[in-house]
């Protein structure tokens, strides 16, 4: 059984309680209230293990006690002290835990710190002071309400003793320390007034004193009056606005200027490769027909064509679309000059590219993955060198994995006698 106690916290709060009697009940009360572990409360008769301890870590109890509780719809009450007296030295005004283990379950954390209930508090006064009414020890009051002694008198006087000897005279204590300063005489009264002395010698004259303000200024007189402004002559009309001539004639066109030379062909780019004509060929020579290779991580095939021309520019251009319907990691379509099959990645190519990346070169490789899925992507892939005679080209295909590819093209070669067309 998982079992927990809850009330105002983990543990149960105890009701540690005893009543006031002429002898203390030796036993006190525990309660709580007890869930299952899915939380639920618990009913029926449960074995519970209690324990003391000097504190909430320690494994060496102080006192243990096993009881089997009744507990219905989770509480339950408990006699300790009932099964197993405490020790007489359990209760010795330390700090005590209760450790509760329920069932085969381990004992329950945090153990339960036990305090005092409110009115306990005062019976710690029996340590220090005492305030009692009165004190009656074996039946006889000693000390009354009022604080008196009213216990036998030979309990509080003994014998006289003997009456002890003089003891010496004490030496001269020093001399004390003097005392303060006496206040301050009355003031005396004004003595007569003395004889008027010399007069002084006459002081140096003062410097001259700044000049005064100046006065103010006379009164402007008048202005004279102004002459008289002659008359201004009228203003002429405006002539009238003369007419617009007529649009002159359109001048001839001028005759068209010669049309200038064509410019030297650009640089050839794989990716923007545009076929001539056959018809500004000598020896076109036609497409390849069409074919299907399957998954390969060697290559297959695709096409070929044969050519036979020297000198001048071959140009051998491989186009079509493969379709990959698995992971193939990168697919190479390359052109070769010998159709070997032994090895792998376009090492014998000419002219290759790397799908799906639509890029060619001569020899080189430069791959991209291809993506899981279906995937039907175009290729184009050309070469060119100076015609080598009798000849043959073949337009393969590989992947780098074992995969579903399929692969369909064509291969064209065309051939001009210049060297570079």
């Amino acid at each position: 059984m998982k079992a927990v106690v809850r009330s105002f916290g983990i543990l149960a709060v105890s009701m540690w309680s005893v009543v006031a009697m002429a002898t203390v009940p030796p036993n006190v009360t525990e309660q709580g209230r007890l869930f299952a572990g899915d939380g639920t409360p618990v009913n029926g008769s449960v074995m519970m293990v209690f324990s003391a301890y000097s504190d909430d870590t320690t494994t060496t109890a102080l006192w243990t006690e096993t009881d089997t509780v009744t507990v219905d719809d989770g509480y339950f009450s408990v006699q300790l002290g009932k099964a197993t007296a405490f020790p007489s030295t359990l209760w010795n005004g330390t700090t005590r835990f209760i450790g509760l283990k329920v069932g085969s379950d381990a004992e329950m954390t945090p153990r339960q710190e036990i305090v005092s209930v409110p009115y306990a508090i005062l019976a710690n006064d029996a340590v220090g002071d005492i305030h009692p009414n009165s004190i009656t020890v074996g039946g006889t009051q000693i000390i009354d309400s009022l604080g008196n002694w009213v216990g036998p008198a030979s309990t509080l006087t003994g014998p006289r003793g003997p009456t002890g000897a003089i003891g010496p005279t004490g030496v001269v204590g020093a001399t004390g320390p003097s005392g303060p300063v006496g206040a301050t005489g009355a003031t005396g009264n004004i003595g007569p007034t003395g004889p008027t002395g010399a007069v002084g010698a006459t002081g140096v004259t003062g410097p001259v004193g700044p000049t005064g303000a100046t006065g103010l200024t006379g009164l402007t007189g008048a202005t004279g009056a102004t002459g008289v402004v002659g008359h201004t002559g009228a203003t002429g009309a405006t002539g009238l606005t003369g007419a617009t001539g007529p649009t002159g004639a359109t001048g001839a066109t001028g005759a068209t200027g010669a049309t200038g030379a064509t410019g030297p062909s650009g640089p050839d780019s794989p990716q923007n490769w545009t076929l001539i004509p056959c018809a500004q060929y000598i020896g076109c020579i036609a497409p390849g027909s069409v074919s299907n290779g399957g998954a390969a991580t060697t290559p297959t095939n695709i096409t070929s064509i044969a050519t036979n021309h020297t000198g001048g520019m071959m140009a051998v251009r491989g186009s079509g679309f493969c379709t990959v319907t698995s992971a193939a990691g990168v697919v190479y379509v390359t052109i070769e000059d010998a159709n070997n099959t032994s090895t792998t990645n376009g090492s014998r190519a000419i002219a290759e590219i790397v799908i799906p990346t639509i890029t060619a070169n001569n020899g080189g490789t430069n791959s991209t993955n291809v993506n899981t899925g279906s995937w039907t992507i175009p290729f184009s892939v050309v070469h060119m060198e100076a015609g080598a005679g009798a000849k043959s080209y073949f337009l393969n295909f590989e992947s780098s994995a074992a995969s579903t590819v399929t692969c369909s093209g064509a291969i064209t070669a065309q051939w001009t006698n210049a060297s570079n067309p």
